[in-house]
């Protein structure tokens, strides 16, 4: 199993959020940091069930013979007089032959006595070193051959042996702590991972509760306007009953999620002896669009127009209105067959 592949962070929401204050995160890149963070751990945890058993030893059948070195073979064998004591500790009982480990080296006592300070017992010869624990084990060599250790060169006194005994422990005790490090390393994606997936549902949940779509319709009631004048047109009917945002009262969309809209509106017209008529989108009560617009010379005559717009609605105090504009006698929006070609309807297309 090869080693995981680091974990790269490619997204900065906290920037994003800056940058956006009134904007929701991408589902899209949330998932691919989720994805990054997920497959990490997981090739994590697959790599440590291969060299770990659940109680946080060694994993049983992992170490063979030729991964073995000659201290460790001979001390299979029994062989050794010393007697490994781990990390030297001041005011402590030692026996002749005992052996310590004191910043990266190794010594034994030559004596039996209470410890005093390490500096003093080094200069009053009661412990004497061995060797360091980073070249111990080069001072120590063998050949593998099936498993036999071949007689050859070897060389190699008990002194370095228990010494090389006393180095593996302290390795034994730092490739623990590695492993405890490595757990925690785990335990902290994982709960990262859970905070992630909690916050892209909860924006799932916010993008779908705010339904940001609307589909109005007037009242079935005509609205006379003044010929010539720009009217907002009122759409006071949501059939549906749904749609965030859109006030029925003011017929204005007032969305609560910034982004890209797109707005379709569709009027019917009718005045006497009518020279002009228009259908204009507006943001923030100014012109932002005429979609529409006939110019005929006729006698009660009916005009379809049809409007169609994309903009951008910052979710915060951006808002949208239709507005249409009729010039002749008696103009007047006719909304006697309102179901049919008379509304206003949005819908967000995407995130900005």
């Amino acid at each position: 199993m090869p080693q995981a592949v680091p974990y790269n962070k490619v997204n900065n929401f906290t920037q994003f959020a800056t940058n956006n204050p009134a904007a929701p995160y991408n589902p899209a890149f949330l998932d691919s940091e989720l994805n990054g963070v997920s497959t990490f751990a997981n090739q994590i945890q697959t790599n440590l069930a291969i060299i770990q058993r659940d109680d946080g030893r060694i994993k049983s059948g992992v170490v063979d013979p030729d991964a073995l070195s000659l201290a460790t073979l001979i001390l299979i064998a029994g062989s050794g007089s010393f007697n490994p004591r781990g990390l030297w500790v001041t005011s402590t009982i030692y026996a002749k032959g005992d052996m310590v480990t004191f910043g990266q080296s190794i010594y034994i006592t030559v004596l039996a006595y209470t410890s005093d300070v390490f500096a003093t017992d080094l200069a009053a010869n009661r412990v004497m070193l061995v060797g360091l624990i980073s070249t111990l084990a080069t001072q120590i060599n063998y050949t593998g051959n099936g498993g036999i250790i071949s007689a050859g060169t070897l060389e190699a006194t008990n002194l370095q042996v228990q010494g090389f005994i006393v180095a593996l422990q302290t390795l034994t005790t730092s490739h623990a702590a590695s492993i405890t490090s490595i757990n925690s390393s785990v335990a902290a994606l994982v709960a990262e991972d859970v905070a992630l997936n909690t916050l892209y549902t909860a924006l799932d949940t916010y993008v779908f509760q705010v339904r940001p779509f609307f589909d109005a319709r007037p009242n079935n009631l005509n609205q006379n306007i003044v010929s010539g004048v720009n009217t907002k047109v009122n759409f006071g009917f949501m059939p549906l009953g749904l749609g965030a945002g859109y006030n029925t009262a003011t017929s204005r969309f007032t969305p609560v999620v910034a982004g890209f809209y797109r707005f379709s509106a569709s009027l019917r017209l009718s005045a006497t002896n009518r020279i002009l008529c228009s259908l204009d989108f507006f943001k923030n009560g100014v012109q932002f669009r005429r979609c529409d617009a006939a110019i005929t010379a006729a006698t009660n005559d009916i005009q379809i127009l049809n409007g169609d717009v994309i903009m951008y609605l910052d979710g915060i105090l951006d808002y949208v209105e239709v507005f249409c504009s009729i010039t002749g006698t008696s103009p007047r929006l006719d909304f006697s067959n309102a179901t049919n070609c008379c509304n206003f309807t949005g819908h967000l297309v995407q995130f900005p």
